[in-house]
């Protein structure tokens, strides 16, 4: 028989994509203990399939009508489409609402573990089409300081 336990955290933050997964990364290396929790499921290869032909979809690509029969507001964003509609929240059943002076379409509410981040472009635009997300880290920064110092000019430019 299994046993439950009662773990106790420091700090819960909700959601692995770029923003959570980037807190949940430093304030665990600062000691903090952290429970990381994601609304969506993981991801399988099969569904990275974005490259592939619309004429291998079940509605060729054409199904606009029938992804907003489930997702009126998700689809309004350009990236939920017949190949990744069932990524995005269902609005029908996960509706959020409004104050009424202050309208929101909140587009790319995503399902998926990761976020935002797992579909090109959408959020803050930190991946591509070929799921890359091109970070500044510091190796690249001092590579280039170093060689500015080297030929004397200036490492801004």
């Amino acid at each position: 028989m299994a046993t439950k336990t009662q773990d106790t955290y420091d700090v819960l933050v909700v959601g692995s994509g770029a923003s959570g997964g980037w807190a949940a990364k430093r304030l665990s290396e600062a000691g903090v203990k952290v429970a990381l929790v994601d609304a969506g499921r993981p991801l399988r290869i099969t569904d990275l399939n974005e490259h592939g032909s619309g004429l291998e979809l079940p509605y060729r690509g054409l199904s606009s009508e029938i992804v907003r029969k489930t997702r009126p507001v998700q689809k309004e964003c350009y990236a939920c489409t017949e190949r990744n509609y069932d990524w995005f929240a269902n609005d029908l059943e996960e509706p959020y609402t409004t104050a009424k002076d202050k309208p929101f379409s909140w587009q790319g509410r995503m399902r998926v573990t990761g976020g935002r981040t797992t579909v090109a472009g959408v959020g803050a635009r930190v991946a591509t089409a070929t799921r890359q997300a091109h970070r500044r880290i510091p190796a690249p920064l001092r590579a280039r300081s170093a060689a500015a110092a080297l030929s004397g000019s200036s490492a801004t430019g």
